[in-house]
C-alpha cells in the first residue's frame, strides 16, 4: 500500500488461537479488523462499534419514550385510549435502524423461504458475516429489557402528568411485547412484534453465504468503515 509501518501501533505477528488451547508462540483469541472482531471460531462486532450501536438504540428509546414526559410535557394525541403512539414510532425507528426497509413479515418470510438476492440495508448490512450468535442474542435481550424498563418509567411519568388510562403497550410483560400485534378501534392492524438483531443477522448471513457478502452488503460499507 506504500504506507510506513507504525511500530508503536503494530503488535507484530500472533497466532489466532482460542484461549483454552496451547500456542507455539504469542497468541491472540481475537483480532479487530475494520468493524469486526475475528476469533478462531467466531466473527463478532468490534467492541467500539457495538457500543456506538447500543448508544444509538438507547437514544431512540429515550428520545421517544422519556424525553418529553421527564419535562412534564404530555401530548394528549400521543397517548390515546387505544395506543401509546410514541411507542409505535420508537419501535418503527428501531426496526428501520436494524432492518432497513424490511418489515417484520418480510424478514420472517425470507427466512422461512428462499433468501432473495438483494442489497440489504440497516445495521447488519454492514456486518453480513457476523456469526456470534450468543452476542447477537445478548443484544436482543439488552434491547428488550431497556425498552421494557423505559415503558415502566414512562407510565409513571404519564400518570404524574395526568394520564389516567395507560394503553398498550403499558402493563405488558417482555414476552408479550415480543409477539405484540394490535387492531385499533378503526380496524387498522399494527404489527408491533419486537425487532431482533439476531433474526436479521441470520437472514443476511445466509444471503452472504449464498450469493457472496459483497453482493448483499450495504453498498455504503466502504464509506461507513473509512470513518
Amino acid at each position: 500500500m506504500g504506507v510506513d509501518l507504525n511500530f508503536k501501533k503494530s503488535q507484530g505477528i500472533s497466532i489466532l488461537c482460542p484461549d483454552d488451547l496451547p500456542a507455539e508462540f504469542k497468541a491472540k483469541s481475537s483480532v479487530s479488523f475494520i468493524g469486526y472482531q475475528i476469533g478462531a471460531n467466531r466473527i463478532s462486532f468490534r467492541p467500539e462499534n457495538l457500543k456506538g450501536t447500543q448508544d444509538w438504540l438507547s437514544y431512540l428509546i429515550y428520545s421517544n419514550l422519556l424525553q418529553e414526559p421527564k419535562k412534564g410535557r404530555v401530548a394528549p394525541d400521543r397517548v390515546t385510549r387505544d395506543m401509546d403512539w410514541d411507542y409505535v414510532v420508537m419501535l418503527a425507528q428501531v426496526r428501520r435502524y436494524l432492518y432497513g426497509e424490511l418489515s417484520e413479515s418480510q424478514l420472517r418470510r425470507y427466512i422461512a423461504r428462499q433468501t432473495p438476492l438483494m442489497r440489504y440495508h440497516g445495521l447488519m448490512s454492514f456486518y453480513p458475516v457476523v456469526n456470534d450468535e450468543p452476542k447477537l442474542k445478548a443484544i436482543d435481550g439488552w434491547l428488550l429489557n431497556s425498552v421494557h424498563r423505559a415503558i415502566r418509567l414512562r407510565g409513571t411519568l404519564l400518570r404524574r402528568g395526568g394520564v389516567a388510562h395507560l394503553p398498550i403497550p403499558h402493563g405488558l410483560s417482555k414476552s408479550e411485547l415480543v409477539k405484540l400485534r394490535h387492531i385499533t378501534r378503526e380496524g387498522k392492524r399494527i404489527d408491533l412484534r419486537f425487532p431482533s438483531i439476531a433474526r436479521v443477522a441470520r437472514l443476511i448471513r445466509r444471503a452472504s453465504k449464498t450469493y457472496g457478502a459483497s453482493a448483499v452488503a450495504n453498498p455504503e460499507s466502504t464509506v461507513y468503515y473509512s470513518g
